[in-house]
């Protein structure tokens, strides 16, 4: 089954903007899971940029195996 073309727009989009980063964890070419993350500049703390983190995602067959957790302390 075809992915639907918001999906496709949407990368196309996010790999397109230096802000943005899609992030995969990956073993032995099985995806274990990923997050999108997106660099925003604001003007608090002197004009200094903050990260969204969005859209995390384990594998139904690796959850619980702190795939999340070690996503996120990358991400940090």
């Amino acid at each position: 089954m075809p992915l639907k073309v918001g999906y496709t727009r949407a990368f196309e989009a996010i790999q397109n903007d230096p802000n943005n980063e899609l992030v995969v964890c990956e073993s032995g070419g099985q995806l274990l899971g990923m997050f999108q993350i997106t660099f925003i500049p604001y003007l608090t703390y002197i004009g200094s940029w903050r990260a969204l983190i969005e859209g995390v995602r384990v594998a139904s067959s690796n959850r619980g195996d702190g795939i999340g957790a070690k996503l996120l302390e990358w991400a940090i």
